[in-house]
């Protein structure tokens, strides 16, 4: 980049133009940067909430008074148990120190909670190393050289801007571009042909072109022989989807699928640039691992300007140890939390907890919390690990205790529901039940101590929630409670 400088203050950004990839273009995201810089509402000092959450209400603190509180308050958490700390960050700084690996390092430290950094790429990232081998494809530059290019599910003008410049000189030397995405993005208009699949669809499509590439004869025999292991599985599958079926499946005609499949296996070298969105959807991984056999069938890896591109970090090797420093666990094997699952994973420890008291009571547990919460983890499990507890405990004779935890957005909170089909409580007590030391039943009947429940509430309201009852005597309990949302939300 060229940075314009002019007394201690940036005042404009270009693309520097002698730079063999970009040719001078920035995206719209770094040729602003001087404006955020400067924008009159960055934030520049700490800023420490007064108010109830959501209310907008701070004030200005001071740096030395911001660390410590927030040291103290994750020192008392680190305390009692550091993995109730889960760190939940992704690629706000993309540089490799300050990225991930200094925080990393302060988190191994402590003994916090591992993130599983899923939420972009790890399902394709996957498929490319079950494929490949490594996370490696196409050099950038090369699809200038290509005589046929499929963009797959990229809007590449908007999020890869670099790409599409050697894309449109391809274009220039008559090369055909064919887009594939559900939705006519700004670079479905730029390209020769837009093929609008359904969304999550991509493997069917990649099957039927298979299937017409086996069935006319445009499969490298000499390649496939030399380089690819488990062909002839591959060519089974592939045949039970000819056009018309993909076309059922994809929402687009028999003739879309022929048309793309001839030119694909006619016009050499045959490149595809494929994105992260298509891996974003169930089965995505293995829609992935389809698309990136393709140039396999055909060849097309035989020249520079033909192939695949999806992750080039592969050619990079990192040594993330060096970085991150996992060392500094000292041998401590915290919890690996999958952010893109993280409610259902922090919920899944509670199941674990009651899983004794299911086996042995033959009673079944249901999940369906697909919200986002913010909270001290190890509350909230201790929180849901009580309430399901409640319905396995009192359940009624006649029947297998059944408990059902669902969540549904409410605004700036979500409720979640734990519903049992247990005894029930009288109607008097709907409200003194969440008092501490309230036993509704005799210590011979039901053991405990009359605390689960004061604890429950003490949990939700002090993560600024309430808690309340629904029940029927001998039908069963509902408790609602709510939580605010995770910020993702």
């Amino acid at each position: 980049m060229r940075v314009t400088v002019q007394d201690g203050r940036v005042i404009r950004i270009q693309g520097d133009p002698d730079h063999p990839t970009t040719h001078g273009a920035l995206c719209t995201k770094v040729s602003r940067y001087a404006e955020r810089t400067h924008h009159p509402d960055r934030v520049l000092h700490p800023l420490k909430r007064v108010g109830p959450k959501g209310s907008g209400q701070f004030v200005q603190v001071g740096w030395d008074e911001a660390l410590a509180d927030i040291a103290r308050r994750l020192g008392d958490i680190a305390a009692r148990d550091p993995q109730a700390i889960v760190p939940y960050s992704y690629a706000g700084t993309m540089g490799l120190v300050q990225g991930e690996s200094i925080a990393a390092r302060f988190f191994h430290a402590l003994g916090a909670s591992l993130l599983d950094r899923t939420i972009c790429a790890s399902a394709g990232a996957e498929a490319l190393m079950l494929t490949y081998g490594g996370k490696v494809g196409m050099h950038v530059e090369h699809f200038a050289e290509s005589r046929l290019i499929l963009i797959w599910g990229s809007n590449s003008i908007a999020s890869n801007l670099h790409f599409w410049t050697y894309a449109n000189a391809a274009r220039r030397q008559g090369a055909k571009l064919v887009c594939i995405d559900p939705r006519r993005t700004e670079t479905a208009e730029k390209c020769h042909q837009h093929i609008a699949l359904r969304p999550g669809t991509d493997g069917a499509l990649a099957l039927g072109l298979m299937h017409e590439l086996i069935a006319n004869g445009w499969v490298d025999r000499d390649y496939v022989a030399r380089h690819l292991e488990g062909y002839e599985a591959l060519a089974e599958r592939a045949l039970q989807w000819p056009p018309e079926r993909v076309a059922e499946v994809c929402g687009i005609t028999p003739e879309e699928v022929r048309q793309l499949a001839r030119d694909y296996g006619s016009m050499s070298p045959a490149a595809i640039r494929l994105n992260y969105g298509m891996q974003r959807v169930r089965g995505g991984g293995n829609a992935v691992r389809l698309v990136a056999l393709l140039p396999c069938l055909t060849g097309a890896w035989r020249h520079r300007a033909g192939g695949l591109l999806l992750s080039s970090s592969g050619w990079f090797p990192v040594d993330r140890a060096a970085l991150q420093r996992p060392d500094l666990l000292q041998g401590r094997r915290p919890r690996v939390i999958n952010m893109s699952t993280i409610g259902d994973d922090l919920l899944r420890d509670a199941g674990q907890n009651v899983r004794g008291t299911l086996d042995q009571g033959g009673g079944t547990l249901e999940w369906n919390t697909p919200h986002h919460v913010l909270g001290q983890s190890s509350l909230l499990i201790q929180l849901l690990t009580n309430l399901i507890s409640n319905g396995l405990k009192f359940r009624a004779e006649d029947r297998a205790a059944h408990v059902q935890v669902t969540s549904h957005l409410e605004g700036e909170f979500v409720r979640v529901t734990v519903q049992d089909n247990g005894i029930g409580i009288a109607p008097e007590y709907h409200a003194r039940v969440f008092d501490i030391f309230q036993r509704l039943h005799r210590r011979e009947q039901y053991a405990g101590n009359g605390m689960g429940l004061a604890i429950c509430r003490k949990i939700v309201e002090f993560h600024g929630g309430r808690i309340w009852l629904e029940s029927v005597p001998a039908q069963g309990s509902t408790f609602h409670l709510t939580l605010p949302v995770a910020p993702s939300q």
